[in-house]
């Protein structure tokens, strides 16, 4: 005898697919105990039937084991935390570093170190009374701080062939406002693959220029971050907490 079990709906309560599977097996473990008395019972009369009850057990098992409902309750169920599975949290991690990463980046090409002239302090924490001043060293950030990378990278990129003044021009006037922008999308999770990509884009131009000057070292560490946004990229469906999806 077969019994046939319409599979049930992938989106059905695991408690109710847990009820349907006990069915299941009180059903088949009934039947196949029939069977099996069946086999053994003209044990003294005929041969093979302890043969035929071996088979008719392993028939029981593979039926069971094939069975759509068997296949549910063995497959375990992914480990959330807060309702993220693995994938979206491993997401989360790559999106919130990719973003402070290029935020501060270039946030910090508007930054400079200036020395400005203060009072000297006595023992009480008061100006010395002969007025002496001292240099100290101060870091500002304004727009007029700007530049895109140092004047010695500049200086080499400069006699490079392959880079000509009117592609550098505007690449060094949008560099930083760029991983500003692209820095803020990304944290906020508006158009996250799109997002990634031009981040991709934006690093592999700088390590072609790091390539023809011979700066290894810095190729090597934006290969790193090229390599965790391609990562990224690879979970982008995973995404959670953000503006847009995709």
């Amino acid at each position: 005898m077969i019994i046939l079990i319409t599979p049930n709906n992938p989106n059905e309560p695991q408690e109710h697919i847990t009820k349907q599977v006990r069915h299941v097996l009180a059903i088949l473990v009934v039947g196949w105990a029939f069977g099996f008395a069946a086999c053994i019972r003209p044990a003294r009369t005929q041969q093979g039937s302890y043969a035929q009850a071996i088979h008719a057990t392993g028939w029981f098992l593979v039926s069971l084991i094939h069975h759509p409902l068997f296949k549910k309750m063995s497959t375990p169920t992914p480990t959330t935390v807060f309702g993220l599975t693995g994938h979206s949290l491993a997401f989360l991690s790559l999106r919130l570093w990719l973003g402070s990463r290029a935020l501060v980046t270039g946030l910090e090409k508007y930054s400079a170190k200036i020395t400005v002239q203060e009072p000297m302090l006595d023992a009480k924490g008061q100006p010395d009374m002969s007025g002496a001043m001292m240099d100290v060293e101060q870091k500002v950030y304004g727009l007029k701080y700007y530049h895109a990378l140092p004047d010695s990278l500049q200086t080499k990129f400069a006699g490079e062939p392959l880079l000509p003044g009117f592609l550098c021009t505007p690449f060094y006037a949008l560099l930083g406002p760029a991983l500003i922008i692209l820095g803020l999308l990304l944290l906020a999770g508006v158009a996250s693959r799109l997002t990634l990509f031009a981040m991709a884009g934006l690093y592999a131009a700088l390590t072609f220029g790091l390539m023809l000057i011979g700066q290894d070292a810095g190729v090597s560490w934006l290969a790193i971050h090229v390599g965790l946004v391609a990562l990224a990229l690879t979970l982008v469906d995973h995404n959670r907490f953000a503006i847009t999806r995709a």
